[in-house]
């Protein structure tokens, strides 16, 4: 079976979802850093990330 295409709906469900600890509030939503223009001709690069409490 093909694997679902990757769309932002699924990558948030996926990223929410791994078992990763996150910050309570708003330290744990997701977030973007673009370091590059994002558009038809470029695709970046992009990081995306969650807070994570400190250990």
């Amino acid at each position: 079976m093909a694997e679902p295409e990757m769309t932002r709906e699924l990558f948030i469900h996926r990223l929410l979802g791994g078992g990763v600890p996150r910050a309570d509030g708003i330290a744990g939503t997701p977030f973007t850093i673009y370091h590059g223009e994002v558009s038809g001709d470029s695709d970046g690069p992009v990081e995306v990330g969650i807070g994570a409490p400190f250990a």
